[in-house]
């Protein structure tokens, strides 16, 4: 989650929000292995990081023909 967010603080916030989805639905799935497991949750702490960005950066997005034309500030 901090590789996303940057923030020490919102990352262990995207943490314990992925967390709680992994333990509600973890009765709901059957993994035929332990690295199975880790990716699902991996998946999920990605997704719950990706959703917090979507939901509070201050972003759009445009073609890389137009992102190559913008000029980049300091």
């Amino acid at each position: 989650a901090f590789r996303y967010v940057r923030e020490r603080m919102v990352a262990e916030d995207i943490v314990v929000e992925a967390f709680m989805k992994i333990f509600e639905a973890v009765t709901n799935v059957k993994f035929e292995s332990l690295r199975n497991f880790e990716a699902w949750m991996k998946r999920i702490v990605i997704n719950e990081s990706l959703l917090y960005l979507r939901k509070h950066a201050n972003f759009r997005m445009m073609p890389e023909t137009e992102a190559a034309e913008e000029p980049i500030e300091d």
